[in-house]
């Protein structure tokens, strides 16, 4: 029994003693204490719409608070408005963006990100210029979420096609507003990310997140 210890003990330190010289000489180390991102808070003036610019959207098959999975499976099997099927299909072929497109123009994107601060999404929840994402798991969106949130949650399983034609279907003359869970919670990061890489450009996080609106509004 007290060979078997020293034994474990002995592999517990070798193993140590290789990560530690590992993350010392690695290109890709990682910090020996965990630092959350910083990131700029948006400066109220940003987030007014300058309507002489604006993009004319009115016509978008997506609006707040609706399922939007609903809307992609509808269009897919043709069981939606022809003019909303015809929106789809148009919005699809500009999804034939590769992954590693993708990765790229996220690491020049995701330093342009700036959050809101809870008082500025308190302030403009009900405000119709203001689009709110909610990039949490399915699940967690149908139990409760901030104001009219849409749910669109990163590929976990790979199946970009059908979320970047989620993307593609929001609206352009709104400020897209996306949140998570909070905290170290990165799926609002790369929601916004890809908005900002196929062409939105008012996109801001709420890195508070879920976590921080709950805890403020006493829920």
């Amino acid at each position: 029994m007290k060979r078997l210890i020293k034994e474990i003990l002995l592999i517990t330190i070798i193993a140590s003693a290789i990560a530690f010289a590992y993350n010392i000489f690695s290109s890709k180390s990682l910090p020996w204490v965990y630092k959350p991102k910083e990131i700029a808070i948006v400066n109220d003036s940003d987030l007014l719409i300058n309507t002489d610019s604006a993009i004319d959207d009115t016509n978008s098959i997506v609006k707040p608070n609706t399922d939007i999975d609903t809307i992609i499976t509808a269009t897919d099997n043709e069981q939606a408005p022809k003019s909303d099927i015809d929106t789809l299909k148009i919005l699809t072929e500009q999804t034939e963006i590769t992954a590693s497109e993708e990765e790229s123009q996220n690491k020049s994107n995701n330093d342009e990100l700036k959050t809101l601060k809870y008082e500025q999404v308190l302030a403009n929840l009900n405000n119709t210029d203001f689009f709110f994402v909610d990039a949490r798991h399915k699940e967690e969106w149908e139990k409760a979420h901030i104001g009219n949130a849409i749910n669109i949650t990163p590929p976990y399983d790979d199946d970009l096609e059908t979320y970047f034609k989620k993307l593609y279907l929001l609206p352009h003359n709104k400020i897209i507003v996306v949140y998570c869970t909070g905290g170290s919670c990165e799926a609002s990061h790369r929601v916004a990310s890809d908005l900002k890489a196929i062409g939105y450009e008012r996109v801001f996080l709420y890195s508070g997140g879920w976590d921080d609106w709950t805890k403020k509004r006493g829920n």
